[in-house]
């Protein structure tokens, strides 16, 4: 095992040269706090330190070697980019508990020229500045919901699911069934953490029908928004939807993944009530009071 050395206190180019050395070399070695110190490396600004050909060929040896769905890199890259992050500071403090439901600078252009997904495209769930400490989190492959439970147990999150529908949907599915990762408090890991858990959901868990994705397909951004606020009650005649595409299968799509969110912050004790005060939500206004507040907060600052 090379040692490492501390991140120097001023990164650039010549520094993170052996780290990508170490990367290409022996990725099966390369620990977490090398990630630290990369990630440290490609958060200065205009490439100060790392060149883009560096950073080009950083994502490339974390896609090939397979060290991008490693929850250790995972982690400590979403660890030094809250570092970079916006602050934020909530108003009830420790006494609010944040959820967030999730499905990414000068690293973009790089990132959407190479012809694959890059940890970029992963690591967005778990910036968030606020730290929420309950969270549903969508993956669009089987394979990234047991690195993504690790990563979210690792950064501390209290509850959370990671879900992944069958058909590749990084949302609960409305169409069957939806494989689920959350925390097992009742049983603890040899370092007292607690085990992650998965099963499967279907929308019957939720008390409601399954419907085929194409009855919720989105159509243009007008009709869009439309049937957002028809949902929502601002708008007294139903949107008109294309073919196949329903109104209640879109209703129920919603419901399934607003009850997971409200189970996850403990409002709800189970998925049937979740939908149940989710509906009610929706009906009574509170949803787009909720959004509208958001909105006027936004554009206030």
């Amino acid at each position: 095992m090379i040692p490492v050395p501390a991140l120097p206190e001023k990164p650039k180019p010549e520094t993170f040269k052996p780290l990508l050395q170490h990367l290409v070399e022996r990725p099966d070695e390369f620990s977490r706090e090398e990630s630290r110190q990369a990630f440290h490396h490609l958060a200065q600004k205009e490439f100060g330190g790392a060149t883009a050909v560096q950073i080009g060929a950083f994502l490339m040896a974390l896609k090939y070697s397979g060290k991008a769905h490693d929850d250790k890199v995972i982690s400590a890259a979403a660890d030094v980019m809250r570092e970079y992050a916006i602050r934020v500071t909530l108003e009830n403090g420790p006494a609010d508990f944040v959820v967030d439901i999730v499905g990414t600078g000068a690293i973009a252009p790089i990132r959407k020229s190479l012809p694959f997904r890059t940890i970029f495209n992963v690591l967005g769930p778990l910036l968030n500045p606020a730290r929420p400490r309950g969270m549903v989190l969508g993956v669009y492959t089987k394979s990234l919901g047991p690195v993504f439970a690790r990563a979210l147990r690792d950064a501390g999150v209290e509850r959370f699911m990671v879900v992944c529908g069958d058909e590749g949907l990084d949302e609960i599915s409305i169409a069957g069934g939806t494989h689920v990762w959350e925390l097992d408090h009742s049983r603890k890991t040899e370092d007292g953490q607690p085990e992650i858990k998965d099963s499967m959901v279907h929308p019957a868990h939720f008390g409601l029908n399954a419907w085929p994705l194409d009855m919720v397909a989105g159509s243009t951004p007008d009709v869009n928004a439309k049937t957002l606020r028809w949902l929502l009650g601002q708008e007294s005649t139903p949107p008109v939807l294309p073919e196949p595409v329903s109104l209640e299968a879109i209703t129920d799509f919603v419901l399934i993944n607003a009850s997971a969110l409200l189970v996850v912050a403990g409002v709800a004790k189970d998925f049937i009530e979740g939908v149940d005060l989710a509906r009610d939500s929706m009906k009574s206004g509170k949803a787009w009071a909720a959004i509208d507040a958001f909105v006027r907060f936004g554009r206030s600052q």
